[in-house]
């Protein structure tokens, strides 16, 4: 395949080892009682019917056996995770150096392609006022939707103050808050999460 995507090209080795350090320091934070966690019910369908897959990472992922949804339980308390999204050295290591080294292959080859592929959904659909991408992180997304001209409105929710800032950085009009603390005013037409 000539435009096949390599993983060398979104996450360069020589930049991925001082990822692995940030992500180091925020197990540590995660495990040293700083932050608050909570048992939740699926995420999607509210029942606490699941079982036990795995641990990665000192987090418990389960199995929903009603929607089978994964999901992580018990996971962080709302303000714990707003403290971390704030203070997480592997979110500020992803904005300062993996995203701006892998930018121009990771809008190819992954932003460009998805964008067609969402056009394509939406053809015929008359589905073009506004566009809002959950979970936003650096933007790149937001900004070729934008360049596309197919909504009259592109939005981002992003929660961390870096990636928020790197994407407002490529002019993306950015809601620096959770999904779940976001207070829209009007109706949107499409609602994009990736990797969230």
């Amino acid at each position: 395949m000539k435009n096949s995507l390599k993983l060398e090209e979104i996450r360069p080795k020589k930049v991925m080892v001082g990822q692995k350090v940030a992500m180091g320091k925020d197990i540590k934070k995660l495990t040293s009682k700083k932050y608050s966690f909570e048992s939740v019910f699926c995420p999607a369908c509210n029942k606490k019917n699941y079982k036990y897959l795995y641990e990665k990472n000192y987090t418990h992922h389960v199995l929903c056996l009603e929607c089978k949804t994964q999901f992580v339980t018990p996971r962080l308390t709302e303000k714990s995770l707003k403290d971390f999204y704030i203070e997480s050295d592997n979110y500020e290591y992803w904005s300062d150096k993996v995203y701006l080294s892998s930018f121009e292959a990771r809008k190819n080859k992954i932003f460009v392609p998805r964008l067609n592929k969402l056009l394509e959904l939406l053809k015929n659909k008359g589905l073009n006022r506004s566009f809002i991408e959950v979970g936003a992180a650096h933007g790149i997304f937001c900004k070729i939707v934008d360049e596309s001209n197919h909504f009259d409105k592109v939005l981002g929710i992003e929660p961390t103050p870096g990636l928020a800032k790197l994407a407002r950085s490529f002019g993306v009009n950015i809601i620096e808050e959770t999904y779940e603390k976001t207070n829209l005013k009007e109706k949107v037409s499409v609602i994009a999460s990736f990797e969230v």
